[in-house]
């Protein structure tokens, strides 16, 4: 008889005669006998060691540089800042050697030390109810279904996880906040279920109910269809889904062009910038920018004067306020540059905003978010243009407009000039502006034989 820690003897007798059982359950009656034998908790090393497993018990730990000079928060914050895993040994039975397993999962996308350690713990658990349970990570294939029914979790736990992977990855935080706000509706949905026990037909059914519910588009749901996808992939590469079930959902036919972001008409846009000239000179050279570089307003905003080189013609957009994630350059054509010039843009900080606060041109706070596009707005109220769904990102597609139907630029030029990632792209990007190109006035060549 063996005496474990503090506790109880154990009655190996007990033991003995479970595990002879034709009824044996490991992970219930093992669990059952130590806590009415010990009352202590959770199985210990030892106690495990007694059974001449061939495994030990996974232990969490913090990292390679173990804290010893420190205490209470000061130790907690230092250990915090270390990669933590779970760690337990299994022997081999073909060779009799002990192996050691490594479990990361997404302990280290928390920072702090109570998230890290709630999450190793719930990871340490779960794996050591999988060696109760019999499972082999040796033979890993032939434990799949028992991995996945051990360690699947809800759909809460699943969304806050991926959010957290997200943040840690840099992903932008205006995209963060609509992922949050479309996987909140998803969360509430799937309260309690698993992520393994959902199937594309249940998400086809949130999808379609929760579109009517709150009145979604079409290109709505569909873009919150990309988020569930890009969720249940990461739940695919962590292994709590062997398949992603979002690939089974087809998404939504979008039959007519959105209204909002209207290229502007020939006979408006004049209208507009002698308005803005006139009246508005900030928002002017906003419009104007937006035009001559084909700079999306949200870009156009974080763009600062050591980006634009006036001596180079060209304008560098980093990958940190780009909506593709990559830096790159854009050549800045003679007239943008010539206005850049009028305004004296290189007597200013590298570290300045083109477009800054207060109205100013050059300063070190950059523009409101919503300025430029309230600025606009006004122009087009005033000017009785603001029913006809034309926006600041509108300038953008009147540009490419202009610039495809006066034969200079190539459908390659085009692609550089929007930084799009291929002619595939640039074409159908063309494809959905094609009802605002007048072709009436256009001749077939005539066929010569």
């Amino acid at each position: 008889m063996e005496n474990i820690g503090n506790s109880t003897d154990i009655d190996i007798s007990s033991v003995n005669q479970v595990l002879t059982s034709s009824f044996y359950n490991p992970v219930y009656d093992l669990r059952t006998i130590f806590n009415k034998n010990c009352n202590v908790g959770p199985l210990r090393p030892n106690f495990v060691n007694m059974l001449k497993t061939p495994y030990t018990l996974p232990k969490i730990r913090k990292g390679k540089n173990v804290v010893t000079n420190l205490k209470g928060k000061k130790k907690e914050q230092a250990e915090a800042a270390e990669k933590w895993y779970v760690e337990y040994y299994y022997t081999d039975p073909s060779t009799n050697e002990k192996k050691r397993f490594k479990i990361w999962a997404d302990i280290n996308n928390y920072q702090t030390y109570q998230e890290k350690y709630e999450k190793a713990e719930i990871i340490r658990q779960a794996h050591t109810e999988l060696l109760l349970s019999g499972f082999n990570p040796i033979k890993d294939k032939l434990n799949e279904t028992l991995r996945r029914q051990t360690l699947s979790i809800a759909m809460p736990e699943a969304i806050d996880s991926y959010l957290a992977n997200a943040t840690q990855l840099g992903l932008r935080k205006k995209s963060i906040q609509t992922y949050s706000s479309k996987l909140l509706y998803l969360k509430r949905y799937f309260t309690d279920a698993k992520v393994d026990e959902i199937d594309s037909t249940q998400l086809q059914s949130f999808l379609l109910e929760t579109a009517s519910n709150q009145q979604w588009s079409p290109k709505t749901t569909n873009a919150t269809r990309q988020i569930i996808y890009a969720l249940f992939r990461f739940l695919v590469k962590q292994k709590y889904v062997e398949v992603n079930p979002v690939e089974n959902i087809d998404r939504l036919r979008i039959r007519e062009s959105s209204h909002s972001h209207k290229p502007i008409s020939p006979s408006d846009l004049p209208k507009i910038l002698k308005w803005l000239d006139e009246n508005d000179p900030f928002t002017c050279l906003f419009v104007k920018a937006i035009y001559y570089t084909c700079v999306r307003p949200k870009e156009l905003r974080q763009i600062k004067i050591g980006m634009v080189n006036l001596s180079n013609k060209t304008l560098t957009v980093p990958g940190t306020i780009s909506k593709n994630g990559k830096t790159e350059k854009i050549s800045l054509d003679t007239s943008f540059i010539d206005e850049l010039k009028e305004l004296e843009i290189e007597k200013f900080e590298a570290n300045d905003y083109l477009f800054s606060m207060s109205s100013y041109i050059c300063g070190p706070k950059a523009v409101g978010e919503n300025t430029p596009y309230n600025r606009f707005m006004k122009c087009l109220k005033i000017l009785k243009l603001d029913g006809k769904g034309y926006s600041l990102y509108g300038i953008k597609h009147t540009s490419n407009i202009i610039r495809y139907t006066s034969g200079e630029w190539t459908l390659s030029d085009l692609m550089v000039a929007n930084r799009h990632s291929s002619i595939g792209q640039t074409e159908t990007y063309l494809r959905d502006l094609n009802l605002q190109v007048d072709l009436s006035q256009k001749t077939v060549p005539p066929l010569i034989y």
